[in-house]
């Protein structure tokens, strides 16, 4: 069983190329910066999103960075922000534990992983969606981001 299990995927109504230019430009993302998910939770950037290509070549590549969900002080996960291409108008999200071994988390450190990296999906794909349509002036008052929790 691997950290694929634990991953959270969600469709972005936003073309690859306008949330490539969002995760890549440093004001939006930077090491340090934070979020907060709800009265206790935040969800921190630790560093640039960086490119990862597959084996298949160029035209699948996606972006990952490194994030810390946090509640006040305490780290709750350490996981992977990535963006990649889904369909010719469409990209996706994944969000997944950066751990070796998720599944020998105990079941409320699960409940509480599983519920702060759906937070974090939403609220990062919602950043993405909203900051793409302001830097290019796009309307997309149609296309609110979809969550599929596939693999959980």
């Amino acid at each position: 069983m691997g950290a694929s299990t634990f991953t959270l995927e969600g469709r972005l109504n936003v073309p690859f190329s306008e949330a490539e230019l969002v995760v890549l430009t440093p004001r939006r993302f930077r090491p340090g910066q934070a979020w907060k998910l709800d009265r206790r939770h935040t969800v921190a950037v630790d560093g640039p999103f960086g490119a990862a290509f597959p084996p298949f070549g160029l035209n699948g590549v996606s972006w990952i960075a490194p994030a810390t969900i946090r509640r006040g002080r305490r780290r709750i996960a350490a996981i992977e922000l990535e963006a990649n291409r889904s369909s010719a108008h469409a990209s996706e999200l994944s969000v997944r534990p950066a751990s070796r071994r998720p599944q020998r988390r105990s079941g409320r450190r699960m409940r509480r992983y599983l519920a702060s990296a759906h937070a974090t999906a939403d609220l990062v794909g919602r950043y993405i969606r909203d900051a793409s349509s302001s830097d290019h002036h796009v309307d997309r008052t149609e296309g609110a981001m979809s969550l599929d929790p596939s693999g959980v």
